[in-house]
């Protein structure tokens, strides 16, 4: 891998609300819809099963991507390599799991159209986390990178 560093910031982003992370409760569902129901006569699960969002995540998605569609509205999706700075303030002085609490921004930011790919991120510079218990939210500065 080629040593780079940041450039010019293309994008900043305020998502407010307590984030919630994606890969902690997933739930299992089936494709009716609904929670796993069973057959009464057999017992077995109706539907095809698959592994869904816990349903913390799922308000969070409901709560953050429109905050950032808002904010990035009539852009073309960043089709480059970035840096990010990642700021995290939580309700609480709960540490949370920092790479989780990434992707689940990450994953919002290329779902919502900012970034083409989120494995356009190459680092997460002077990311991290804080406490303020009125105002949760994240923070995300992206920069160019540039190659070295």
């Amino acid at each position: 891998m080629m040593p780079g560093h940041a450039g010019e910031v293309v994008a900043q982003l305020v998502v407010h609300g307590q984030q919630a992370v994606a890969k902690n409760r997933k739930r299992i569902l089936s494709t009716d819809g609904f929670r796993v129901r069973k057959c009464r006569a057999c017992g077995k699960p109706s539907g095809r099963l698959y592994i869904g969002d816990s349903d913390q995540y799922a308000k969070w998605k409901k709560l953050a991507d429109p905050q950032i569609i808002g904010q990035w509205i009539g852009r073309s999706p960043i089709d480059f390599d970035v840096t990010a700075q990642i700021l995290i303030f939580t309700k609480t002085k709960q540490r949370p799991d920092m790479s989780n609490a990434y992707q689940g921004i990450e994953d919002a930011m290329q779902r919502c159209g900012v970034l083409e790919d989120d494995r356009l991120i190459r680092n997460h510079n002077d990311s991290e986390w804080a406490k303020d218990k009125d105002d949760p939210r994240i923070e995300v500065t992206l920069r160019k990178w540039i190659e070295d």
